[in-house]
């Protein structure tokens, strides 16, 4: 299935050359409350890390109409605020530096003081719909407002109120420097990272703009998504203190909305996949799962948190019972491999195709997973899917030397392919590869080779030039 997906690369030095044991990380205190007023149900989210840093939430259900306006108020620290944007005006994204006054910019913002360090939520504000949706209203909310005081600022946001919408904020808090804007690298990863335009993080996850082929949809459409960029840059990359603390707050939060059963649903209908495969509304989608489920591997090697490694267990599990249903026998000889359907669906649905993007990453993930745990059944899948991968061989090259998208269920191979994300997701498998069994894999190679020529014949930039080495081992009980 074709997505926007919004991929952040950038190349992270690795400081150790051999896998390292951190020492133990206390977990954050997460704090939850919820009240109820004539105007709606209110729900407060506090996080407090060992760091000293805090995280906070707030976030109104109306359940009720007026003509006056709500207002969220709080106070910051210190004196000489300023607020860093990203001004995003006429198509370009430059950074603005502006004192800490009436009224702010609607953008998410970073504030100092020479007391304390703020990253500031943009006013969101919304109605939900159908299906994990919401339907922005954000450009009803004011601009946050600035009231200097005798010991710091504060800031007030107003929304309507109005009957089924709903009004949020959060912010991260530290009396430390949450970002050090000296790093340039830190200026071009942080410019990439959209929290509130066409990306929004939110009390209940991250969401993005919902495709035309999704039900609902629309201008204004979000869908919640179960796969998080913004974490992915937090967690691989890293970087900051901001990025430490927010990657922790976004995979706890994902666990949440974790299905009995292992996996995160896609809540939209996708009318190609309902008119194609039968397949509804809270359908099961192995990149975007495999992809989260890799980030909580990723969150538990870096933060030590049980939960984090618990939740890709358990997904691991959905991921090998939807193998074992959905998949594709290929034989060739005594060998034998299998092909992985990109989707699953709880009722009755026809096999849908197996996207070679969405294999590699299952082959990643299980490799990575099998590097941790030790595992035999997470390497032993993975190598039949690579099997599966291999036995199709150099069909996967097109006459114009780009590659296939996907095997067809009726058996043919087709669709267009990603400019480079299977370029980097089989560097990935190769260095995996490397790893597991100390050599690469030669047929790997032939199609890394056509899609390189094929980019660089057609000007494609982005793609990875080196493999991914900050991978961090960690002893584990399970």
């Amino acid at each position: 299935m074709l997505k926007s997906i919004a991929l952040i690369i950038v190349s992270v030095m690795n400081l150790a050359t051999t896998p390292q044991t951190p020492a133990k990380i206390s977990s954050p205190v997460v704090e939850t409350s919820m009240s109820k007023s004539e105007l709606g149900d209110l729900q407060e989210k506090q996080v407090h890390f060992p760091n000293g840093d805090h995280y906070w939430s707030k976030r109104i259900d109306f359940t009720a109409s007026s003509a006056k306006r709500f207002r969220f108020t709080w106070v910051i620290e210190g004196k000489n605020g300023t607020f860093r944007y990203l001004d995003r005006q006429q198509g370009k994204a430059a950074w603005k530096t502006i004192p800490l006054q009436n009224p702010l910019p609607k953008a998410t913002g970073f504030i100092t003081t020479d007391k304390t360090s703020t990253i500031l939520s943009s006013p969101a504000f919304y109605r939900e719909q159908t299906h994990e949706t919401i339907y922005d209203l954000s450009s009803q909310a004011s601009p946050v407002s600035v009231q200097e005081t005798k010991h710091g600022y504060a800031l007030t946001y107003s929304y309507p109120i109005e009957k089924q919408t709903t009004a949020e904020v959060w912010a991260l808090q530290s009396p430390a420097t949450l970002i050090d804007w000296k790093q340039p690298d830190l200026n071009v990863i942080w410019s990439g990272l959209d929290m509130h335009e066409n990306q929004k993080w939110l009390a209940k996850g991250f969401y993005v703009k919902s495709p035309s082929t999704y039900r609902p949809t629309g201008k204004n459409v979000y869908w919640r998504i179960p796969d998080n960029y913004l974490a992915a840059s937090f967690i691989k990359t890293g970087g900051s203190r901001a990025a430490d603390d927010l990657g922790w707050v976004m995979l706890q939060t994902a666990l949440s909305a974790q299905t009995k059963a292992g996996y995160w649903k896609s809540g939209p209908c996708s009318t190609w996949l309902l008119n194609d495969y039968n397949i509804g509304c809270g359908f099961y989608d192995t990149r975007f799962n495999t992809d989260l489920a890799e980030l909580l591997l990723r969150g538990y090697q870096k933060y030590q948190e049980r939960q984090f490694l618990q939740a890709t267990l358990t997904y691991s599990h959905y991921l090998f019972k939807h193998i074992d249903q959905e998949k594709i026998v290929i034989k060739q000889g005594d060998r034998q491999g299998w092909l992985v359907p990109d989707y699953g669906y709880e009722g009755k649905h026809k096999q849908s195709n197996a996207s070679l993007n969405h294999m590699l990453q299952e082959v990643n993930y299980l490799y990575r997973l099998y590097l941790q745990t030790q595992e035999e059944k997470c390497k032993l899948y993975a190598e039949r899917i690579l099997e599966g991968i291999r036995l199709l061989g150099t069909k996967w090259i097109r006459s114009d030397g780009n590659l296939h998208y996907a095997y067809l269920p009726d058996g043919k191979i087709g669709m267009q392919d990603y400019p480079y994300l299977t370029y980097n997701d089989l560097l990935e498998t190769q260095s995996l590869l490397q790893r597991v069994y100390g050599q690469k894999d030669p047929v790997l190679q032939r199609l890394m080779d056509a899609k390189k020529k094929w980019m660089d014949a057609h000007g494609v930039t982005g793609y990875r030039v080196q493999e991914s080495k900050n991978d961090v081992a960690v002893d584990v009980d399970h």
